[in-house]
């Protein structure tokens, strides 16, 4: 179980320690509200964009999706792997690469999820089930199921195509903007370079005091477009944009492409900054159109078979 996410972290956990994002230098050139739109409360715009995601993907249905993920590392010239080891003897092995890519395919429908990864090279495979509410993950060769809940999953990047805006995996952005009081809350132009007022900006704080910023495009029906993420200092850790795709047969977005660039403390003050250390970019490369009933069935947690060893680690806490 301890080594069960490894090849997935490699690639999500590599860039974690990148957390932060900073529009200062683009906010004072931002135009003023839209009149129409300055009589909207902070709450009010929070559960427009709340219902926006939830209207999109009730039209989207089940889909099926093909996902390439490439992390580019300038600070890292050759491969280095680090073995930590856990309490109990096991270990996480995770490596840094100059360049690392890989595929996987995803599976979204209501409130599930599933996630396949292979690796051609090595005979593994690793398939996670989400049901809403605990992760279900099988992993072969080892023969090992392990059930967590949210909160109980490793601090990694959101794999779930529909929440690319997410803080990390524990922290989806519903549970932000249904638990947590924003920082402010506002209509502004599109991510601060245009007049129509009309957009969303959610600012919120994190545990360690970090301040992240969600823009929601009224062109893409309020679907989150820039995630910014801020070191302590307020220069931007990490400037993630969100390009959607419009699926045409059901009306709705779903992902298209995200780039997700970190910085260094203190050298990013804007969204024209260069200087990253870092480029993360996922890609959604084929889409397939499910029916409800293929829906179920490939996000339906299979029987468990005889010879697996079973972790429960839902019920520890």
């Amino acid at each position: 179980m301890k080594n069960g996410l490894n090849l997935l972290l490699a690639l999500l956990i590599i860039s974690s320690f990148v957390f932060s994002n900073s529009a200062s230098a683009a906010e004072e050139a931002l135009p003023k509200k839209n009149e129409a739109n300055s009589s909207a409360t902070p709450e009010q715009l929070v559960q427009k964009v709340l219902n926006a995601a939830k209207e999109n993907y009730k039209k989207l249905g089940p889909v099926e999706l093909n996902l390439n993920y490439v992390h580019e590392d300038l600070t890292v010239k050759k491969e280095i792997t680090t073995v930590t080891k856990l309490e109990g003897g096991g270990t996480i092995t995770a490596t840094q690469k100059p360049r690392h890519e890989q595929n996987a395919k995803a599976v979204i429908g209501g409130n599930n999820f599933r996630y396949d990864l292979s690796i051609k090279s090595k005979p593994y495979s690793q398939t996670l089930y989400f049901d809403g509410h605990l992760w279900t993950e099988f992993l072969q060769p080892r023969n090992v199921i392990n059930i967590r809940r949210t909160n109980q999953m490793p601090g990694m990047l959101s794999i779930d195509p529909r929440d690319p805006a997410a803080s990390e995996l524990r922290h989806p952005l519903e549970s932000d903007l249904l638990d947590k009081t924003p920082l402010h809350a506002k209509h502004v132009g599109v991510q601060g370079d245009s007049t129509t007022g009309n957009d969303i900006q959610i600012e919120f704080a994190s545990a360690g005091g970090q301040r992240y910023r969600i823009y929601f495009d009224a062109k893409f029906d309020f679907l989150p477009t820039r995630f910014v993420f801020y070191h302590l200092d307020g220069s931007i850790l990490f400037d993630k944009i969100i390009d959607s795709q419009r699926v045409k047969e059901r009306k709705a977005w779903i992902l298209s492409k995200t780039v997700r660039k970190g910085y260094k403390k203190g050298i990013a003050h804007g969204f024209s900054a260069k200087g990253w250390m870092s480029v993360a970019t996922v890609q959604v490369k084929k889409i397939r159109l499910l029916s409800e009933e293929e829906g179920i069935r490939l996000l339906m947690v299979p029987s468990f078979p005889p010879d697996m060893h079973i972790h429960n680690i839902y019920k520890r806490d």
